[in-house]
């Protein structure tokens, strides 16, 4: 039976994507996993893992059942890309509405794969309040920075008190300058008032949205990404 990990983040531009891929090639070392691109954001994981030529089904078609689950997926390539992807459409305002996707996504997928990694959901702007039965863990990135604290309560709030004990928190954007300042949360702080598993930070880079494919020149600037994945894996 596969264990589903799920990456929603407050806020867009999170480095869903990136810290997800990092978390799906620490376990595909061992395990056999899917990674599954929901993201909207403007680079999608095929992209970043070289493979994005490659696209002729997406997972609305998947959902939409225009494809078969073989037909949708694709199967790693190269180093960067050690685990089967079903990937997010290139168009951008192509879509699926549905409330009950993850259920979906189990009954398709439990009993192929040891992990199956989502991703992911902008809780604040999605206005699709998703079924999460079948999520196993949820990994949240938001900043930590005073005025998101309504946001983040909103984000909880959506993802259900029921799924809190399954949610593993990172504050991305982190800089000490600011907390110190007054202006941002600490992981002690922000654990506390929201009652988060915070297992980490991130601290800011402006280098992320440079990258255009993951190589070996990324592994500095990804520093971050990498040691908050072996923190999520560590917690499965």
């Amino acid at each position: 039976m596969s264990k589903f990990i799920l990456l929603a983040s407050c806020n867009s531009k999170q480095g869903k994507t990136l810290l997800a891929i990092e978390i799906a090639k620490k376990l595909a070392v061992k395990h056999k996993v899917l990674f599954v691109d929901m993201s909207k954001s403007s680079k999608s994981a095929a992209a970043y893992l070289g493979v994005d030529e490659n696209i002729i089904y997406d997972f609305v078609d998947l959902i939409s059942g225009i494809c078969s689950v073989e037909e949708a997926t694709i199967k790693p390539t190269n180093g960067n890309h050690l685990f089967d992807l079903i990937p997010a459409p290139r168009l951008r305002n192509k879509a699926v509405r549905d409330s009950k996707i993850f259920e979906k996504f189990f009954m398709m997928f439990s009993k192929s794969y040891d992990y199956v990694i989502v991703d992911g959901i902008d809780l604040f702007q999605d206005d699709i309040f998703y079924d999460y039965e079948g999520i196993d863990k949820i990994v949240f990135i938001t900043e930590g920075k005073i005025e998101d604290l309504k946001k983040i309560n909103v984000c909880i709030q959506k993802l259900g008190k029921e799924n809190i004990e399954n949610v593993l928190t990172v504050i991305n954007k982190y800089s000490k300058t600011e907390m110190l300042k007054g202006r941002m949360y600490n992981q002690k702080e922000l654990g506390e008032m929201m009652k988060l598993d915070i297992i980490g930070e991130m601290g800011f880079n402006s280098e992320y949205e440079s990258i255009e494919a993951m190589s070996d020149q990324t592994e500095r600037i990804l520093k971050d990404f990498k040691d908050i994945a072996v923190k999520v894996v560590e917690k499965l």
